[in-house]
């Protein structure tokens, strides 16, 4: 069973590392920084600024023999009520690959963009606000340094 995980993790680091080339290019053109997975999760994150507020995400989520769901999310925080409103949304399951990875990614923006503050629903239970002190802290920690995805 043990060898399963670590050629689990193997497979979706090769997977991970054939794509980086262009996953690092569509960061750059969209001002984008990405965070890569660890053995926990093999899901890679472009995060972002939206242009309306709050940050998006793109989730690269690793499934198995060059498959992958590809999820989209933008979160706007209310830091007087300590409050969270966001939209998720799957925009593509199936082979990922050189060819396709930066269209589909592509394809994720667009849905990001196409958003309103009217398909932002709340989060109901956030647990990890309880351990910020003020607004300040929480600012700090949520606050992205990127100007807007274009």
């Amino acid at each position: 069973m043990e060898q399963d995980i670590y050629k689990q993790v193997e497979e979706a680091r090769d997977f991970f590392d054939r794509l980086l080339d262009k996953i690092n290019r569509i960061c750059v053109k969209h001002r984008m920084y990405l965070t890569q997975f660890d053995q926990e999760a093999p899901c890679w994150t472009l995060r972002g600024v939206h242009p309306k507020g709050g940050k998006v995400n793109v989730f690269i989520y690793y499934m198995n023999n060059g498959n992958a769901n590809i999820d989209v999310d933008w979160a706007k925080l209310d830091y007087e009520n300590f409050k969270i409103y966001s939209k998720s949304k799957r925009v593509y399951s199936g082979k990922v690959n050189e060819n396709n990875i930066e269209q589909l990614i592509e394809k994720g923006l667009k849905e990001l963009l196409k958003m309103t503050d009217g398909d932002l629903s709340e989060e109901s239970d956030c647990p990890e606000w309880k351990r910020y002190k003020n607004k300040e802290e929480w600012i700090k920690d949520y606050k992205l340094d990127l100007p807007p995805i274009e």
